[in-house]
């Protein structure tokens, strides 16, 4: 019932009579938990694992749970997954310890481990909405948006036991009912299915007037729509939400907000880079840039950034924005492939030629970074060999115009010499 403080009293009655039960320290423990009193919550987990072992039907798992709920809360995140870890190891079978281990996961950026965890608390509790969230939120993480999807339509018709681990809230509540939309969302928009998309977006904007990232994700659905207007209004209502004027670069955000502040100039910057307007494009790529810490999304940013650049015709600083995202992510063929369409423009063509090669390393049927390759090795005189790559772009994209442009006019020169 979540009254916490009378719940706290009975135990404390309780352990009047047998001071050190396991089981009525460790559940003490979720109280004082409830009440916010962390290092009282730490103190009763610790005296349970040290208690007269008397756990009932419980295990010594629901101590280490409750400690670790209350390390998070702290914001000891590396502790709790370690003590989460002996609660897996004394009950493997501790669904609700699952769950929050991909919780832990999750926040310090480990999608694939998060999934794990993740699936193995839906294999042992398949109906729990909680857990059928995240995964959902993990799969739609690693892309993959059908699987996704169907676990988000689980959560939603699930238990409605959206608060693990125990005591639970058994009221299907509306920022968790959001949640679940909102990645239903997010699945059907990596799907294509954008009209779904926004749908289920506008039920959640609805229940949650006040969600920056829901807003944000909408202007990106209606981007896909090529609605732009209502896009960047989307987009403007999230920044607005968290207090970020984009006229006066006046951040009034919390610090905890700043990366998804980013994101959302990030997004931004693409709405006006698609109507063409490339200088208000790179002035919200360093806006965002100046928030963002050196990360996958830091990188991504100098990537697009190049790319503004580049139509600008302003190829040596295209260049550097590429580096820079290469410095922050080795293995992005998007920052390689603008690195050498930079140096091709600069007429770098043995330079352009590796970086190319660097994109097929990663992505071997990148039509554009064949393209790219090829044009470089016409421009190095090796013309067969650039020939045979522009066929086999267009054999993986018979409508990659450039690749077209090329070989017509490879053709031509060679019809001319002979």
């Amino acid at each position: 019932m979540e009254r916490y403080e009378a719940a706290e009293d009975s135990f404390e009655q309780g352990l009047q009579r047998e001071t050190n039960s396991s089981r009525a320290l460790a559940y003490r423990c979720q109280a004082q938990f409830g009440m916010a009193a962390y290092e009282a919550a730490i103190a009763s987990c610790e005296a349970a694992l040290v208690g007269n072992g008397n756990w009932g039907n419980d295990t010594a798992a629901i101590a280490l749970v409750g400690a670790a709920r209350t390390l998070v809360a702290q914001n000891d995140i590396s502790r709790a997954i370690a003590v989460l870890d002996q609660a897996l190891a004394v009950n493997p079978e501790q669904a609700e310890a699952w769950s929050a281990q991909g919780d832990l996961l999750a926040q310090l950026d480990r999608p694939q481990d998060a999934l794990l965890a993740y699936n193995r608390a839906v294999a042992l509790m398949p109906n729990n909405s909680r857990a059928l969230l995240g995964q959902c939120a993990m799969l739609t993480r690693t892309r993959q948006y059908e699987a996704a999807n169907n676990a988000c339509l689980s959560a939603i018709a699930g238990s409605g036991q959206w608060n693990a681990p125990p005591p639970y809230n058994l009221v299907l509540e509306a920022r968790e009912f959001a949640d679940a939309l909102n990645q239903h969302s997010i699945a059907l928009t990596g799907q294509g299915e954008y009209e779904a998309a926004l749908s289920a977006i506008n039920r959640v904007v609805g229940f949650r007037p006040d969600d920056g990232k829901s807003w944000n994700h909408r202007g990106v659905i209606l981007w896909y729509l090529r609605r732009y207007g209502e896009a960047l209004a989307s987009n403007q209502q999230a920044l607005e939400l968290w207090g970020y004027d984009v006229e006066t670069v006046n951040n009034q955000a919390e610090p905890s907000q700043y990366q998804d502040v980013a994101l959302a100039l990030f997004n931004r910057a693409i709405l006006f880079r698609t109507v063409q307007q490339h200088e208000q494009a790179i002035a919200l790529y360093d806006q965002a840039l100046a928030l963002s810490p050196p990360d996958t999304l830091a990188a991504r940013i100098w990537a697009n950034h190049s790319v503004a650049l580049w139509h600008l015709q302003r190829y040596e600083s295209a260049l550097a924005s590429a580096q820079q995202s290469i410095d922050l992510n080795p293995a992005s063929p998007q920052a390689w492939y603008n690195r050498g369409t930079a140096l091709s423009s600069l007429n770098r063509h043995d330079e352009a030629l590796a970086a190319f090669e660097q994109v097929l390393r990663f992505s071997p049927r990148n039509a554009d970074a064949l393209t790219g390759r090829g044009m470089a090795l016409i421009e190095l005189g090796r013309l067969q060999e650039g020939g045979q790559t522009l066929q086999a772009a267009l054999r993986i994209d018979p409508e990659q115009s450039l690749a077209q442009a090329a070989l017509r006019s490879l053709q031509q020169r060679l019809q001319q010499q002979r």
